[in-house]
């Protein structure tokens, strides 16, 4: 698995565009919340260093189908730098 580096603008850029991309899903209806979590909301994200912590919580179970279509999203997501999110990332 690749390890993408950020500064701490493109990982709030990254954590918008994923929920933005899940809010346009089908997926949406059935994401109960989602939770951001570590040295980004902390304040101490290290430019270059640091992760994003995500944690999806569900209102039911998914189907393997619905798990790959949020992956991907996340991967591609991942791999963008700056300010803007790719669009029809579920097409």
């Amino acid at each position: 698995m690749a390890v993408h580096r950020y500064t701490s603008q493109d990982a709030w850029n990254a954590v918008i565009c994923a929920v933005e991309e899940i809010k346009k899903s089908n997926l949406a209806t059935k994401l109960y919340s989602v939770v951001l979590y570590g040295s980004i909301v902390r304040g101490d994200f290290v430019d270059n260093v640091s992760d994003i912590d995500l944690m999806l919580f569900l209102k039911m179970q998914w189907s393997l189908v619905q798990v790959s279509k949020v992956s991907e999203i996340f991967k591609q997501i991942a791999g963008q730098k700056g300010n803007s999110c790719r669009r029809s990332l579920l097409v």
